[in-house]
């Protein structure tokens, strides 16, 4: 679960501010697991995530670094160099 809102709080940040300001008023739905409060977070993240990917001109992501992926490259690093008290699932 922790990993699904750490990928929602990323997809918010680079893609709509208004969803970001919606989990923040949510926050403690969002912690209590409110079924329909996830389910929007989880609808919300998958929309634009494909939107990204349809309308981003880069299906097959061949081209310039994802703009959703940023920081991965350095996850594993960060995995070890915390010894493994950081995950980046």
């Amino acid at each position: 679960m922790r990993a699904g809102y750490i990928e929602a709080v990323k997809v918010a940040c680079i893609r709509d501010r208004q969803f970001f300001e919606e989990m923040e008023r949510d926050v403690e739905k969002l912690a209590a697991f409110d079924p329909a409060v996830m389910k929007r977070l989880i609808y919300r993240c998958a929309e634009l995530h494909l939107n990204h990917i349809v309308g981003g001109g880069d299906p097959f992501e061949t081209g310039s670094a994802r703009p959703l992926d940023f920081g991965h490259w350095a996850a594993h690093k960060l995995e070890q160099i915390s010894d493994f008290q950081i995950h980046h699932w």
